[in-house]
Order: C-alpha cells, then sequence, then structure tokens
C-alpha cells in the first residue's frame, strides 16, 4: 500500500497539486487569465450596480 502524502480532491480524486504544476510550467500567461477575469468581474459589478440604480429610480 502506498502513503498518501496530500489528500485528494474528494469530487475529481486528482490532488491539488496537480493543477499547480500545470499553472508552474507556463507561469506568464497566469497574470494575463487573471487580469482578463478581474476585467470581467468588474464589468458585471458595475453592470448590476447600474442596473439595480435603474430599477431604484423607476421605484421613486
Amino acid at each position: 500500500m502506498t502513503k498518501r502524502t496530500r489528500p485528494a480532491n474528494p469530487v475529481s480524486g486528482s490532488c491539488p497539486r496537480t493543477r499547480s504544476a500545470d499553472r508552474a510550467r507556463d507561469p506568464p500567461r497566469e497574470p494575463g487569465r487573471l487580469t482578463e477575469r478581474i476585467d470581467v468581474l468588474t464589468r458585471n459589478r458595475d453592470a448590476v450596480a447600474a442596473y439595480l440604480d435603474e430599477l431604484r429610480q423607476r421605484a421613486h
């Protein structure tokens, strides 16, 4: 029987380190992807805020 050094993900069964190893192979791409994701989240936040403001104005 082999000894497990890290717990596996209960859903996928994969070890958490696997994904980190994939990211370590291509580190320059990761900051760009994170920046893109932050931009999307910022736009979504702003769109929701504008929508809620419009609803509030219509309610008065």
